[in-house]
């Protein structure tokens, strides 16, 4: 048949009349830059982290916790900024992560600055006011498995929400990528490890100690945890229970512990690890180190943050003391001369003196003998049915520790919640007699007789 121009006319709109209705063909669009990640170092690592775009990462150098290093760079807000990026356990919950934050920068006083704190359990925010402008300190945080990642920053006031979109965003990128118990193992540690969870405790080993000896230790670190129970009247504060480690490899105990003063120790609470690590050095181990150091750490898994002074410390020599056979409520052996003539010559500190230091950070920089014996000394008042007045002081720390988890928010809770003389009326009350005990009809001795082997007083 032969075509015409009709026909043809006919063909070419046939043709095209399936794309009429589509209108312009779209460009497919590029996917999206994918934004650049990278793991954490330190306690971190384990945790991937996804960086903002137009952000660079910059880490501190040997860091194994708290701020890890910065990110700086660029948004819609700002030109020109950097936030610090930190992870760690030594306050193990994010809700008390963001607490301790706003307590910490609070306490950061400047004379002419006032500051109002509004905190929540993923962000807090500081607002300071003062005569050179108001400013901003914003802190968002993340739980990531065991460990809570935080990200803070600073700016005016004008740039509020900015700063808080920013530090959100931070947090929210990112995300664990392996194991959370191992992960903060240093990476030049090739140790294959063995997990056995228990209802209380999980116990993590590399297969050098033997049975025996695992035995013993454990029975050492639920002397450790029970102590702190009892006088607490608490169980852990966390839905992850407590690791032990245990090695017979004495230099990767100290390499994991980051510490060369470690010879003469079978065991060390590690903190920011939220870690026990045993090596014992010999056939038997040194049960008195071991619980010492598991009631730290009980301590930091009941309130959910470590640094509990000044309890921790007088906790540590009971632990120790009924280790060693003491019973409890007993001093330690060593020390309870000297402890008993500071009571005697009114040196010692009663609890509501150690809750009315300045600081109770860094509790043992100072005097670390003298103030260890007045926390044990404390510590044994209090677990007394004599502590009427005080347990409702430790009542208060305790839940103050656990919304917070500073050591001084916890001391002024205790402090508000006493009735000061009743207090004291009541610790000397039960020390002096076991200090100074009265005197018999006919007894020409100058006091209780020293104990062989105690230290003489003063020394």
């Amino acid at each position: 048949m032969r075509s015409t121009p009709r026909t043809a006319l006919l063909l070419v709109l046939t043709l095209a009349s399936p794309l009429a209705g589509r209108g312009p063909v779209a460009r497919a669009e590029p996917p999206p830059p994918q934004a650049p990640a990278f793991e954490l170092q330190g306690i971190g690592r384990g945790i991937l982290l996804r960086l903002e775009p137009n952000f660079r990462w910059k880490a501190r150098d040997e860091a194994r916790s708290g701020v890890l290093g910065t990110l700086a760079g660029t948004t819609r807000e700002f030109e020109s900024i950097e936030i610090q990026l930190g992870a760690d356990r030594a306050v193990l919950l994010a809700p008390q992560r963001s607490a301790y934050e706003a307590y910490g920068i609070q306490r950061e006083v400047e004379r002419g600055v006032s500051q109002v704190a509004d905190v929540k359990p993923d962000l807090c925010v500081v607002r300071r006011r003062s005569l050179f402008g108001d400013s901003v300190v914003a802190v968002a945080v993340k739980q990531v498995g065991r460990t809570v990642v935080f990200a803070r920053g600073e700016c005016g006031k004008k740039d509020e929400a900015g700063l808080v979109k920013l530090v959100k965003s931070v947090v929210a990128g990112a995300s664990a990528t392996g194991d959370d118990i191992d992960g903060w193992i240093p990476q030049e540690v090739k140790t294959a490890w063995t997990h056995t969870p228990a209802s209380d405790l999980v116990v993590v080993e590399d297969g050098t100690v033997d049975a025996a000896r695992r035995d013993e230790i454990l029975k050492a670190v639920r002397l450790g945890h029970g102590a702190a129970k009892r006088l607490l009247s608490a169980s852990w504060n966390t839905p992850f229970a407590p690791v032990v480690r245990i090695t017979a490899n004495r230099d990767l105990f100290s390499h994991l512990a980051a510490r060369r003063d470690l010879r003469d120790a079978d065991a060390v609470y590690v903190p920011y690890a939220a870690e026990l690590l045993v090596s014992p050095r010999g056939p038997v181990p040194d049960a008195a180190r071991i619980a010492r150091e598991a009631s730290a750490q009980a301590m930091h898994y009941a309130l959910g943050a470590a640094d509990a002074e000044p309890v921790l410390s007088g906790l540590a020599r009971q632990a120790a003391a009924q280790a060693a056979g003491v019973a409890a409520g007993e001093l330690l052996p060593d020390d309870e001369e000297r402890a008993l003539a500071r009571v005697k010559g009114k040196q010692a500190k009663s609890w509501y003196r150690l809750l009315m230091m300045p600081t109770l950070v860094h509790f043992l920089s100072e005097d670390p003998e003298e103030r260890a014996i007045d926390a044990e000394l404390a510590v044994v008042y209090l677990g007394s049915p004599a502590a009427a007045a005080g347990r409702s002081g430790l009542t208060a720390w305790i839940a103050a520790f656990r919304k917070v988890g500073h050591p001084d928010a916890a001391s002024e809770a205790a402090v508000a919640a006493l009735d000061p003389a009743r207090c004291d009326a009541e610790y000397w009350a039960y020390w002096g007699p076991r200090a100074d005990p009265p005197k018999k009809p006919g007894d020409k001795s100058g006091g209780a007789p020293a104990k062989p082997g105690s230290k003489p007083a003063g020394k």
